[in-house]
């Protein structure tokens, strides 16, 4: 299937990204299913925008399948966007994630995406600036379908989704109590 897809599902706009679950993030470039020289900036810069443009519209969710890797990264490279360092933001989603050894979890599987974090916190406003240049049209496109909005990260096509199962399970789970940062 396509690797990114943005649909309109009964009232939200949808942006799904065909994301396999990389150890690595050497693996995203090269790698069959996305485009040739998609690339990790490229990632960051379009989730980013999708989600500044998406908070404009209202609630906001994003997720993949499990909620331990995908998402919260997508998810820091946006606060780094906020001017929240990746260090910081790493510690936010720690403090906030449902379990309670994922940011010991994402530190030791996970420490070559938090280079690219750390990375990304040098230059995202030249890659964001780039890619909502580069991509104008896709821009338009979400501004054309409007309504709430959900980032969708994951195998596969939008339509293997139970999408509206997904959404319900992430909105109807009850909070831990957290800490407000």
């Amino acid at each position: 299937g396509k690797y990114t897809q943005t649909v309109y599902h009964k009232g939200g706009l949808y942006h799904h990204i065909n994301l396999p679950d990389f150890a690595s993030p050497e693996l995203v470039e090269g790698h069959d299913g996305l485009p040739k020289g998609y690339s990790l900036p490229h990632l960051f810069g379009e989730t980013t925008n999708f989600l500044d443009f998406a908070l404009k519209q209202g609630n906001t969710l994003v997720h993949c399948e499990r909620g331990q890797y995908r998402s919260p990264t997508i998810l820091m490279a946006w606060m780094i966007t906020r001017g929240i360092s990746a260090c910081s933001a790493l510690n936010i989603m720690g403090e906030n994630h449902q379990h309670e050894l994922w940011l010991h979890n994402y530190r030791k599987n996970r420490s070559l995406w938090i280079k690219k974090l750390e990375a990304f916190e040098k230059k995202h406003d030249l890659i964001k600036k780039y890619w909502a240049k580069k991509y104008e049209h896709t821009i338009l496109q979400w501004r054309r379908e409007g309504g709430g909005s959900t980032l969708q990260i994951g195998g596969g096509d939008i339509n293997h989704h139970n999408t509206d199962k997904n959404v319900e399970s992430t909105i109807t789970r009850k909070p831990k109590k957290r800490k407000i940062v």
